[in-house]
């Protein structure tokens, strides 16, 4: 069986370079799993963007998010996904409880092609 964070990851990476069949294909596996709870969320949250459901992708985003969970990487993926849905207020959000638990990477948040390509490091500058 494949790891779900795996999963996540390489579809992530193929919908960062416009490979969205390939992106949904990885994605789908993960949603597909049995019990998977926190990939789950993330992967549903890009497969509803690609799908132009951005409604649908923020709550998916948000479910994720109200789990509450207490490691700062995962609310630094969480700030992503809103930062790809162009939720600014809730990506700042959960930057800062990303920052807050521990998140310390500044120099990569600064060279992540994700927030790059977005265009959203001067939006997010708030640190």
């Amino acid at each position: 069986m494949q790891s779900p964070f795996s999963l996540n990851y390489l579809g992530r990476l193929l919908l960062e370079q416009v490979e969205k069949d390939l992106a949904k294909n990885y994605l789908n596996q993960v949603i597909d799993m049995k019990d998977e709870i926190g990939e789950f969320y993330f992967a549903n949250s890009l497969v509803e963007f690609m799908n132009g459901n951005i409604d649908k992708a923020t709550e998916y985003n948000l479910k994720r998010e109200l789990e509450n969970p207490a490691d700062s990487e995962i609310f630094y993926e969480i700030a992503r996904i809103y930062g790809l849905l162009s939720k600014t207020e809730d990506c700042k959000r959960a930057l800062r409880k990303a920052i807050d638990l521990g998140y310390v990477s500044y120099p990569s948040m600064q060279n992540d092609s994700f927030w790059i390509q977005l265009g959203k490091m001067k939006e997010l500058k708030f640190y």
